[in-house]
Protein backbone atom coordinates (compact mmCIF):
# COMPACT_ATOMS: atom_id res chain seq x y z
CA UNK A 1 0.00 0.00 0.00
CA UNK A 2 1.48 3.32 -0.74
CA UNK A 3 0.45 6.47 0.45
CA UNK A 4 0.24 10.03 -0.88
CA UNK A 5 1.06 13.47 1.02
CA UNK A 6 -0.03 16.83 -0.57
CA UNK A 7 -0.09 19.57 0.63
CA UNK A 8 -3.12 21.74 -0.39
CA UNK A 9 -1.84 25.61 -0.90
CA UNK A 10 -4.67 28.34 0.86
CA UNK A 11 -6.65 25.59 3.00
CA UNK A 12 -6.93 26.48 6.63
CA UNK A 13 -7.09 24.30 9.45
CA UNK A 14 -10.42 23.62 11.18
CA UNK A 15 -8.86 23.52 14.56
CA UNK A 16 -6.27 26.28 14.52
CA UNK A 17 -7.12 28.17 11.26
CA UNK A 18 -3.77 28.35 10.55
CA UNK A 19 -3.67 28.79 6.52
CA UNK A 20 -0.96 26.41 4.05
CA UNK A 21 -0.83 23.67 7.50
CA UNK A 22 -3.12 21.27 5.92
CA UNK A 23 -1.85 18.29 3.91
CA UNK A 24 -4.05 14.83 2.72
CA UNK A 25 -2.73 11.43 2.69
CA UNK A 26 -4.63 8.99 0.00
CA UNK A 27 -4.27 5.24 0.35
CA UNK A 28 -6.56 2.88 -1.50
CA UNK A 29 -9.06 2.21 1.64
CA UNK A 30 -9.51 5.38 3.58
CA UNK A 31 -8.04 9.36 2.73
CA UNK A 32 -7.19 11.67 5.88
CA UNK A 33 -6.69 15.13 6.15
CA UNK A 34 -3.81 16.53 8.92
CA UNK A 35 -2.58 20.22 10.27
CA UNK A 36 1.32 20.27 10.64
CA UNK A 37 0.72 23.04 12.91
CA UNK A 38 -1.40 21.78 15.44
CA UNK A 39 -1.71 18.06 15.12
CA UNK A 40 -5.35 17.67 13.79
CA UNK A 41 -6.82 14.93 12.09
CA UNK A 42 -9.50 13.95 10.69
CA UNK A 43 -10.51 10.96 7.94
CA UNK A 44 -13.03 10.24 5.60
CA UNK A 45 -14.97 7.83 7.60
CA UNK A 46 -14.64 10.57 10.86
CA UNK A 47 -16.97 12.03 8.22
CA UNK A 48 -18.81 9.65 6.97
CA UNK A 49 -20.21 9.06 10.69
CA UNK A 50 -20.81 12.65 11.38
CA UNK A 51 -21.51 14.75 8.24
CA UNK A 52 -24.68 13.99 6.15
CA UNK A 53 -22.70 14.74 2.92
CA UNK A 54 -19.78 12.77 3.60
CA UNK A 55 -17.65 13.87 1.50
CA UNK A 56 -15.03 15.93 0.68
CA UNK A 57 -15.68 18.48 -2.12
CA UNK A 58 -12.77 19.64 -4.35
CA UNK A 59 -12.28 23.28 -4.78
CA UNK A 60 -11.35 25.03 -8.44
CA UNK A 61 -9.24 27.66 -8.24
CA UNK A 62 -9.45 30.26 -11.22
CA UNK A 63 -6.80 33.13 -12.31
CA UNK A 64 -7.62 36.38 -11.30
CA UNK A 65 -8.19 38.39 -14.61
Amino acid sequence: MSLQKRFIAGARCPKCNKEDTIYVLKDEVNPSRHCVECGFSESQSDLDKSSPVGEWSPVRLTDPE
